[in-house]
C-alpha cells in the first residue's frame, strides 16, 4: 500500500492522474480504513479529476465489505449529489448492502431510483430484496417480490426461492406455506439444488441450519427424535423428491435421512397418491395477504386443503368466498 501511495503522489506531481488511476486506489485505502477510502474522491477533485461510476463502484464494494450500510449511503447519496450516473453493479452492490439489514423499503426504493435512471432492474437486483426480506422474516413481502418478478418478465431462480424459503423459516410459517413455495418453483421451472434441499430439510424440522451442521451424530439424533411425526414425515418426502429429481445430497442431510430411516420413516407415495384419488377435490383461486394470485386444493368431503395435489382428480375450479 506504502509503495501504490507513493507512486500516486509522484504521478500527481506529473500531472498524470485519470479517473482509473484511483479505482485500486480506493480499494486499496479501504483496506486500511473506509473513511480514507472515501477521502479519495475530494483528493480526485482537488486533482481536477472528476469521479466516475467505476470509481464510485470500488467505494460501495469497500463499505459492501466492511458491512457498513449508513457509509454505503452517504457514498450513494453523494454520488447522486454529484450527477454521477450510477453502473448497475454498483446499484446492486448497494441494494445486497442495504438487505443484510432487513431494510425491505429501503432496498426496494433503490430498484425504483434506479429505474428512474434508466437502468433496468435485473434478478440479482430482486434477489437483494429477497434477502432483504429474509433477514426481516418477512414471509408475506417474499411471496409478493416473487410475483412482483414474474410481473416484470423474470423467472426467479434457486437463490430467489432460497430466500424466500428462509424467509418463511424465520417468520415460523407452517408446512402449508413451504408447500406453496415448493409448487410455485416447480410452476416457474426451477430446480432445487443441494442447498435448497438442505435449508428445506432443517426448515421443515425446525432446525437451526447453521447450528445442526455442528451438531454430532448423536445430538442430530436426539434432537429429530424428540420432533413431531409431522415434521419428520415432510423431511423424508423432501428428501425422497430430491433423490427423485438427481439433487446431490449434502452430508448433513445424508446424515439427517440415516437417522429417519432408523426412526421407521418412510415416504408417503402411495398414502399421498390414495388421497389426491379420493374425495371431492376442487381448485381455489384465492389471494393471500398481500394481494397476489394463489390457488389451492380442497377436498369438499373432508374438508381438508393441501397447496399441492399433481394426481388429483379435480371437479372444478372454483374462486374463494
Amino acid at each position: 500500500m506504502n509503495e501504490a501511495f507513493d507512486l500516486y503522489v509522484d504521478m500527481r506531481q506529473r500531472g498524470q492522474l485519470s479517473a482509473r488511476t484511483y479505482s485500486p486506489l480506493i480499494r486499496l485505502a479501504g483496506r486500511a480504513h473506509r473513511v480514507l477510502a472515501h477521502a479519495l474522491l475530494g483528493e480526485m477533485r482537488a486533482a481536477a479529476v472528476e469521479p466516475n461510476g467505476h470509481n464510485y463502484l470500488a467505494l460501495f464494494d469497500t463499505y459492501k465489505t466492511a458491512r457498513d450500510v449508513d457509509g454505503v449511503k452517504r457514498a450513494w447519496q453523494d454520488m447522486r449529489a454529484a450527477g454521477t450516473r450510477p453502473l448497475y453493479p454498483a446499484v446492486s452492490t448497494v441494494m445486497s448492502t442495504l438487505a443484510k439489514t432487513g431494510d425491505i423499503s429501503g432496498t426496494e426504493a433503490l430498484l425504483q431510483e434506479a429505474r428512474d435512471l434508466g437502468l433496468s432492474p435485473t434478478t440479482v437486483c430482486y434477489n437483494s430484496i429477497l434477502d432483504a426480506c429474509q433477514n426481516a422474516g418477512d414471509a408475506d413481502a417474499a411471496f409478493r417480490i416473487l410475483s412482483e418478478m414474474r410481473a416484470a418478465g423474470m423467472v426467479p431462480d434457486v437463490i430467489s426461492y432460497s430466500s424466500a424459503l428462509g424467509a418463511l423459516a424465520a417468520a415460523h410459517r407452517p408446512a402449508a406455506d413451504r408447500a406453496r413455495l415448493v409448487q410455485e418453483m416447480k410452476k416457474d421451472g426451477v430446480s432445487q439444488n443441494s442447498l435448497f434441499l438442505e435449508r428445506y430439510v432443517c426448515y421443515a424440522l425446525g432446525m437451526q441450519l447453521d447450528q445442526s451442521k455442528i451438531l454430532g451424530a448423536e445430538a442430530l439424533r436426539e434432537q429429530v427424535q424428540g420432533l413431531p411425526a409431522e415434521a419428520r414425515q415432510e423431511a423424508v418426502d423432501a428428501i425422497q423428491e430430491g433423490k427423485a429429481t438427481q439433487v446431490e445430497l449434502t452430508k448433513l442431510v445424508k446424515a439427517l435421512e440415516g437417522i429417519l430411516e432408523s426412526l421407521g420413516e418412510s415416504p408417503r407415495e402411495a398414502a399421498v397418491s390414495d388421497q389426491q384419488n379420493s374425495g371431492d377435490w376442487v381448485k381455489v383461486l384465492a389471494k393471500d395477504e398481500a394481494g397476489s394470485q394463489i390457488e389451492y386444493f380442497w377436498d369438499r368431503i373432508s374438508g381438508k386443503t393441501q397447496w399441492e395435489h399433481p394426481g388429483c382428480q379435480l371437479a372444478l375450479t372454483i374462486p374463494s368466498a
